[in-house]
């Protein structure tokens, strides 16, 4: 089975390399998608964890995504390795996780799944359906680290790091012993609301001197990091190519299955619109936000 995947949307062309999650945007054009090329989908709100910071606020009486709702979501969008990451809540609560798998693996889609590093020992499946695997650090310790996880089962495993939440000290072990992490913003949502932030200014000087050092690791960001990481403007452009991942809602967007409706991101929910009243196609297509760089590489964990 090939590793490299591509596909035509619009105004340009996609390719991804599904062992290391690279993914390449091609063309003169990159605002003019006819549908997203990655999806953030959130099939429960039950966790058991009860994680201070959630954003979601999900907790031990939340519901589940009923999956028929998902098939007629997700019916409309063609079956191209449109990246969909499953999430919750604690997707491995979900009773018809492995129908759901299948059914966006069946498509033709790239799936990815993010846990909590609570669940390591829990069943996970570990066939050919899941491509990636995400797992969210929240405040563990380095001492905490689980060195015996056995992650040969998916092509790729990123580590979720909070900016705020992580200890550097465990970010940094992580990064040296060449590990992927993912730094997250903090979303001031959900159980995370503070009337005073976490102190993010040793996290910004430290990712700053990370990547001007030269040996940063395997590092990247979500917009939201960028933005309160303030990285953008002191970077090079090479440097900054490698870590941007691309303004949300311009090729991404965010479905929560279990209230059965679209949203720009997981972070704007102001402006929800149901399944039953418009497609997620003509939902993305009318709404996204225009991206017009050029011949872009976005690399979700690649090594800068």
């Amino acid at each position: 089975m090939s590793l490299v995947k591509s596909y035509r949307n619009g105004t340009y062309r996609v390719q991804i390399n599904t062992e290391t999650g690279s993914k390449y945007f091609f063309g003169d054009d990159l605002s003019g998608p006819d549908f997203p090329d990655s999806i953030d989908l959130k099939i429960t709100d039950l966790c058991l964890c009860g994680c201070p910071f959630c954003y979601e606020g999900s907790n031990p009486k939340g519901k589940h995504a009923n999956t028929r709702i998902i098939k007629e979501i997700f019916s409309c969008l063609p079956e191209e390795p449109i990246e969909v990451a499953i999430g919750g809540g604690d997707p491995l609560d979900h009773p018809k996780l492995d129908e759901i798998i299948n059914f966006l693996a069946d498509r033709g889609h790239i799936v990815n799944m993010t846990v909590s590093v609570n669940d390591i020992g829990r069943y996970i499946p570990r066939d050919d359906k899941i491509s990636g695997l995400g797992i969210s650090l929240g405040s563990i310790e380095p001492s905490e680290i689980p060195y015996i996880v056995e992650t040969h089962g998916w092509k790729q495993t990123v580590w979720h790091a909070i900016a705020g939440i992580t200890p550097l000290e465990t970010i940094t072990e992580l990064l040296d012993r060449g590990d992927r992490v993912l730094v997250l913003g903090y979303k001031n949502m959900g159980r995370g609301r503070r009337e005073v932030m976490p102190d993010l200014r040793p996290y910004e000087i430290f990712f700053k001197s990370r990547i001007h050092s030269g040996k940063p690791g395997i590092l990247s960001f979500d917009e939201l990091g960028v933005q309160q990481l303030r990285l953008s403007g002191t970077l090079m452009q090479n440097q900054w190519d490698l870590i941007w991942l691309g303004p949300e809602f311009s090729h991404s967007m965010f479905i929560d299955a279990v209230v059965g409706k679209f949203y720009p991101s997981s972070t704007d929910r102001k402006n929800g619109i149901s399944w039953e009243t418009q497609t997620v196609l003509s939902y993305f297509k009318k709404n996204h936000v225009k991206d017009s760089d050029k011949n872009r590489q976005i690399t979700g964990i690649s090594e800068i």
